[in-house]
């Protein structure tokens, strides 16, 4: 039997998914280094690092970083700057850089299983299948952190990048988290009582 992930019930999401909820009412994005710092605790990656990573001289015929900062490319690691407005048109059939493009394009193949998804719903579907819940409490609806951590997901699942949670050891944290916090409750409630004596 598949071992299914609730990736609502994982550590830190409960709250990234209210700042998600934030964002996506206000149409502005959320804090890359707060997805970033979740997702590597859960999957080991973050969504820049599920691509494929070209070899060094296949960035040679870049124009500079601050062009490939401003203007990512999608399915590539951001190994280097931003290709020339004229990289694709320069190679080949069957050279070494045309296999590279058809590395890139098998590589999201791989990931989406020739798949295109129209939205978040699409998404939860497909991930559903390979044992990773993205839906909200309703079991109906996908959380506003899908399109954030899809892609991880997807990769760890299928074994191309990452790694799929240890819901064992998370489980662990979450019941050591739990306690800390009842006992946190418990100091502060024994500090009121002992104020209100005093008075």
């Amino acid at each position: 039997m598949q071992t299914v992930v609730r990736f609502r019930d994982l550590p830190g999401i409960r709250d990234l998914e209210s700042d998600a909820m934030i964002a996506n009412k206000f149409h502005h994005g959320m804090r890359k280094d707060d997805v970033d710092t979740v997702s590597l605790s859960i999957f080991g990656i973050t969504a820049d690092q599920v691509c494929y990573e070209p070899p060094r001289w296949f960035l040679d015929g870049f124009e500079s970083e601050e062009a490939w900062e401003s203007a990512p490319l999608f399915g590539v690691c951001k190994m280097g700057p931003y290709f020339g407005s004229d990289y694709f048109d320069e190679f080949e059939e069957g050279s070494p850089r045309e296999a590279v493009f058809n590395a890139i394009d098998e590589f999201e193949q791989q990931l989406c299983m020739g798949r295109e998804f129209k939205d978040d719903y699409d998404r939860m579907e497909f991930a559903a299948t390979l044992g990773v819940d993205f839906s909200d409490h309703t079991g109906l609806h996908p959380l506003h952190l899908t399109p954030y951590f899809f892609r991880q997901a997807v990769a760890a699942a299928l074994g191309l990048k990452g790694h799929m949670p240890d819901l064992s050891e998370l489980n662990l944290k979450a019941v050591e988290t739990s306690l800390a916090e009842e006992a946190r409750r418990f100091v502060k409630s024994r500090k009121m009582a002992s104020t209100k004596c005093r008075q």
